[in-house]
């Protein structure tokens, strides 16, 4: 699932945002991370979950926690109350983050960084654009929603990568025992692929990431099932109300800092 979800982070479509938007979600992506980490420690917080915490809310939510969490041996309890944590605020989001945009008046191009560089899953993303649109009298921003979301997952490999660097030396590990994740690799390797096919072929390229986009979306479904099956649930419950209050004030700050950036710089 992970693997073919590169056939979204397409050349074409990274392309169609603004190098202000771009900058702004990497600092504002860099600031989640890092302030999770800061306040796991301070709450004596499993590392693990700290930084899933701070992943899920920075870059694609569940697909971002099932990526990294091998890459730091995360524990499967913290794994499991994450992705519940994250999806239950991916889902306030499709409704709270398009109103914030209308409620503050945001130009479409404002609310197109807010929308695509604060929700969680790109399932929360298409819907709070349409609600934007359509519910809040907004202009249609879907296409270039998706283009800020897109740079977020992008960044996929580079935060799980620099994250099980800083796990292995914090437990005293060198770096020649750090390895890529081959699932990564294989990520980045679809979407250069996918993105050379799309410039010389677009009309049969185009056909080719839809075909692969559905697959994705597909396994991921699937894959989500197993983690169900897997999961303690009473385990789950217990570790996922110590979590809660902690994403939910990373993502609240994130959406603070992200929209002053916004009202600042867009």
């Amino acid at each position: 699932a992970i693997v073919l979800m590169g056939a979204r982070v397409t050349a074409d479509v990274l392309s169609n945002a603004s190098l202000v938007g771009i900058v702004i979600i990497l600092a504002v992506m860099a600031f989640t991370i890092a302030l999770s980490l800061f306040l796991g420690r301070r709450i004596s917080l499993d590392r693990d979950a700290a930084a899933l915490v701070g992943t899920g809310n920075s870059i694609c939510g569940v697909s971002a926690c099932l990526s990294v969490a091998p890459a730091i041996k995360a524990k499967a309890s913290n794994t499991h109350a994450v992705i519940g944590v994250i999806s239950l605020l991916g889902l306030v989001g499709v409704f709270l983050v398009p109103w914030i945009a209308a409620f503050l008046g945001l130009t479409p191009v404002q609310a197109e960084v807010l929308i695509g560089g604060s929700l969680h899953e790109i399932g929360n993303v298409i819907p709070a654009a349409d609600l934007y649109h359509n519910a809040f009298g907004g202009e249609e921003v879907a296409s270039l929603v998706l283009a800020y979301k897109m740079i977020r997952v992008a960044m996929l490999v580079v935060v799980a990568y620099v994250l099980s660097r800083l796990f292995a030396r914090a437990d005293g590990g060198g770096e020649g025992e750090v390895r890529m994740q081959g699932f990564l690799i294989a990520f980045v390797a679809v979407a250069a692929l996918m993105s050379l096919a799309i410039y010389a072929f677009p009309e049969e390229g185009g056909e080719v990431r839809s075909v692969l986009v559905s697959l994705s979306a597909s396994l991921l479904t699937v894959a989500m099932a197993g983690v169900g099956l897997s999961m303690d649930l009473r385990e789950t419950l217990r570790v996922g109300r110590r979590l809660l209050p902690l994403t939910t004030l990373v993502w609240a700050a994130q959406l603070s800092l992200l929209l002053l950036l916004i009202l600042l710089l867009v």
